[in-house]
């Protein structure tokens, strides 16, 4: 499908990357609080993926259609917003919003979350161009930095590696006995 005749490769990354910054604040960053009073799995993983795509899909359709955002800054943006969900949910285990009730915390979470993005937005550009990234390229520049550095960093990290080689007391205590 990813032709110039049908699809420009920078439109399908760009809906791609907003399906994927939507499930990243559904199942990360509030880890799937609005669906998770859905008792039938099926019924909660169908429903869950529609309201993803249909909130991704229409993310695209408001910043390429209605704001006129080129596909290259769309998929910056959503990218962005993906690094930083990791980063606040994963890497900070949404702290200190975690310590909150879960209305508050989830709500500060994903505001940490949303003023993360909107500030690495508007600077990672601007450290491109310093940087003196090609000014057509600064948009793609930001997309490397958050999903190819910071965002596969964090899964890492935590994910692959359990933190290590950053030792928790309980890691310290299992040594020792």
């Amino acid at each position: 499908m990813v032709r110039p005749d049908a699809i420009e490769a920078e439109d399908y990354g760009a809906w791609f990357t907003s399906i994927g910054a939507w499930q990243m604040l559904f199942w990360v960053a509030l880890r799937g609080w609005l669906f998770a009073r859905i008792g039938r799995t099926w019924l909660r993983l169908l429903l869950g993926n529609v309201v993803v795509v249909a909130c991704g899909w229409a993310g695209y359709l408001l910043t390429g259609h209605v704001l006129g955002w080129p596909g290259a800054r769309i998929t910056a943006t959503a990218g962005t917003a993906i690094g930083c969900v990791l980063l606040v949910s994963t890497l900070f285990e949404a702290w200190p919003a975690i310590r909150w009730t879960p209305g508050p915390g989830r709500t500060l979470a994903v505001l940490s979350a949303v003023g993360l993005t909107v500030l690495l937005v508007r600077l990672l550009p601007k450290l491109a161009h310093a940087l003196a990234v090609p000014q057509p390229r600064e948009w793609s520049w930001t997309t490397h930095v958050m999903l190819n550095a910071l965002s596969t960093a964090v899964i890492l990290h935590v994910v692959v590696w359990k933190r290590w080689p950053v030792r928790t007391p309980a890691m310290h205590l299992r040594a020792r006995g």
